[in-house]
C-alpha cells in the first residue's frame, strides 16, 4: 500500500530514496518556508502541502507496510519503530482521513 509520511520535508530524506526504488509514497507536510515539495501528484507520489496556520512539527510520523516509525527532531534526535500490523493499519486510517481533509479545504 505503500508509504505514509507526516513530517517536514529534508533534503536527500526517505522521500527521495523512496523515488529511486519506485515505491508509492504519500507525505503530509507543513514547513515555515512553504510548499516545497513538487505539487504534480502521481500514481507513485503524492505530497500534501499544510496551509500557514496548521501545526508545524517537530517530528515525523512513518508508516511502511507493517512498521511505524515515531521521530523527535528534538536535540538528540530520538526515534522509534514499531513493528505491528493493527498500529501500521490505524495510523494508515489516519493518514488517509488527514489526506481527505487537506483535499477538501481546496
Amino acid at each position: 500500500e505503500g508509504a505514509y509520511s507526516w513530517g517536514p520535508p529534508k533534503r536527500g530524506d526517505h522521500r527521495t530514496k523512496m523515488q529511486k526504488r519506485d515505491i508509492k509514497s504519500v507525505s503530509l507536510y507543513s514547513y515555515s518556508k512553504g510548499a516545497v515539495l513538487e505539487k504534480k501528484h502521481t500514481k507513485k507520489k503524492q505530497a500534501y502541502y499544510l496551509a500557514p496556520g496548521s501545526p508545524e512539527f517537530n517530528g515525523e510520523v512513518s508508516v511502511f507496510g507493517d512498521k511505524c516509525a515515531l521521530i523527535s527532531f528534538a536535540p538528540g534526535r530520538e526515534g522509534v519503530i514499531i513493528k505491528n500490523k493493527q498500529i501500521a493499519k490505524t495510523l494508515r486510517a489516519l493518514f488517509k482521513l488527514a489526506i481527505r481533509a487537506v483535499k477538501n479545504e481546496k
